[in-house]
């Protein structure tokens, strides 16, 4: 089964926003897809559709997903995402991200736990 939310946000300006999540396994334990829709603080709309890769998480403890999302002013961005463990303490994060019409954008970083 999937899953539905409901969230909301209220900034220090006193505006409001809300969004509405989802989730649903297309294919239980290895493709999930989630959406997301709404309006942001600004007032502006905002979307994402994504899928996320269980299988992956669990076999490799490595977090996969893939992005269209949509804010306002913003534009849109397509992206991917890949969150590894690197030992008991660290995480890589390596990103490729395309915000609109313009080129491909690499991302590379490191989380520590502690």
């Amino acid at each position: 089964l999937g899953q539905i939310s409901v969230s909301a946000l209220a900034s220090s300006q006193k505006t409001i926003g809300g969004a509405v999540d989802v989730v649903y396994p297309i294919l239980p334990e290895k493709l999930e897809f989630y959406g997301e829709g709404g309006v942001d603080s600004l007032h502006q709309t905002i979307y994402t559709l994504g899928v996320f890769f269980p299988q992956i998480l669990q076999k490799y403890k490595a977090d996969l997903s893939m992005e269209y999302s949509y804010r306002g002013q913003f534009g849109s961005s397509i992206d991917f995402d890949l969150h590894l463990p690197l030992g008991r303490r660290f995480t890589g994060l390596f990103t490729l991200s395309k915000p609109g019409a313009n080129s491909w954008r690499p991302g590379i970083g490191i989380m520590a736990k502690y």
